[in-house]
């Protein structure tokens, strides 16, 4: 065994990386960062919340670093009976979870996932269900919550 975190040279290569992204950009991990504690409660969420938050033990500033490189949302798993998105505290990405998807793993959840659409104009995220239905249509922008 060994503490879910992110490593202070995994933020160091991120922020190398992204210095020289000029397009929206998105961020996808498994295991949700401590800012995703507590955010499930804020009104303008979206989406169910039916699971706990379990995040990693320590983020090495990689939360920081998203939001200078101007990440526009993030895209976690991990707690399988959430599929929100609602805003950072004091402002950042848009922090989104995906959804229950497969057959393993804990929970009886109905099966869905997150779909992100990507267009010039606009991004939208929404949960499509196994059954077909379309869940928490959002879409997502740098004013997303403001």
């Amino acid at each position: 065994d060994y503490d879910e975190q992110i490593f202070s040279d995994q933020v160091d290569w991120f922020r190398g990386v992204s210095a020289n992204i000029t397009v929206p950009s998105f961020a996808y991990f498994h295991i949700p960062l401590p800012a995703y504690v507590g955010a499930g409660q804020h009104s303008a969420c979206v989406g169910m919340a039916e699971d706990g938050v379990t995040p990693v033990t320590t983020d090495s500033g990689l939360f920081e670093a998203l939001q200078d490189a101007g990440v526009l949302a993030t895209f976690v798993g991990h707690d399988h009976g959430n599929d929100w998105c609602c805003p950072a505290a004091g402002g950042g990405p848009v922090l989104c979870f995906g959804r229950h998807s497969g057959y393993g793993g804990y929970g009886s959840w109905a099966r869905g996932s997150r779909v992100l659409s990507i267009a010039p104009a606009e991004t939208q995220t929404y949960v499509r269900m196994e059954s077909g239905e379309i869940l928490h249509n959002l879409t997502v922008t740098s004013a997303t919550f403001v």
